[in-house]
């Protein structure tokens, strides 16, 4: 696992401080900062959040960001039971609300959880993705593939809960391994990232478990599998000046950390 320093992080991609950006819970302090540092730089104009939960992310990234056009929240109905006992407080029982009277918002709601989401559900070109939904290792999983399949052009991926949460650890470790430390894990924070690139999801290999839920995307759209995930890159980074290569800018790289990473306190232990 890469590992970009806290202060370098926000050296290269700029300042992620706002009204409202911190304080939020189930989180580090600078977690929301980090993601939407990112958005600011990347000047991601499609969003998609899995587990928009009230809307408070989707709220601040709106306000902050005025270029983005399209903002999808996803979630799941207030009576929904998560596969993990621990995250039943975090189902929303109004979901998307705090971002609601954004015109740039929607709110989609998966009646069986994000598994129950294909490619077609979603917008065709997507510059940033959330993924902040289930921690369970499947869904995770689903969530990325399905990430990955909307991004034909590229963009960034964002991952919450690395290492706090033991699904979402296993789901970025075993991509790391099978393609070579492409996701970043931002000290001080439990948020991972990744530069994707390229224009269609190719096998992940065996390293990934197989899910009876894979299927084809529709015509048009990279194949989709949940344990179907390879690196993409795209316009927004090559504007950014940040490196198509799915890496980090050559002097970001020879400062990292290539370490495991350790659980910072406060954490939900999800399992």
């Amino acid at each position: 696992m890469n590992v970009i320093g806290y202060d370098l992080f926000f050296e290269l991609f700029g300042s992620g401080e706002a009204p409202g950006a911190r304080g939020q819970i189930y989180s580090t302090p600078a977690d929301r900062p980090a993601l939407l540092a990112l958005a600011r730089t990347m000047r991601s104009r499609t969003v998609i959040e899995f587990g928009v939960q009230e809307g408070r992310t989707a709220a601040l990234l709106l306000r902050e960001c005025p270029w983005i056009e399209r903002y999808v929240g996803i979630d799941v109905p207030a009576d929904f039971a998560p596969a993990l006992v621990i995250q039943l407080p975090e189902v929303p029982q109004i979901a998307g609300h705090r971002a609601a009277g954004d015109g740039r918002f929607e709110l989609l709601i998966a009646e069986g959880g994000s598994r129950t989401l294909s490619p077609s559900d979603l917008p065709d070109r997507v510059d940033l993705v959330y993924i902040d939904g289930s921690h369970a290792e499947a869904d995770v999983r689903h969530d990325t593939a399905l990430a990955r399949a909307a991004m034909p052009l590229g963009g960034v991926i964002v991952w919450h809960d690395y290492p706090s949460c033991i699904g979402v650890q296993r789901v970025i470790d075993q991509l790391n391994d099978a393609e070579g430390d492409h996701i970043a894990l931002i000290e001080g924070t439990w948020i991972c990232f990744e530069l994707f690139r390229g224009n269609a999801c190719g096998a992940l290999g065996s390293s990934l478990p197989s899910d009876p839920t894979g299927m084809a995307a529709v015509a048009g759209r990279a194949e989709y599998s949940p344990d179907a995930t390879a690196p993409v890159a795209g316009a927004a980074q090559q504007e950014s000046g940040v490196p198509p290569s799915g890496g980090l800018a050559p002097q970001a790289s020879s400062r990292l950390q290539d370490r495991p990473a350790e659980p910072f306190g406060g954490g939900v232990p999800c399992a």
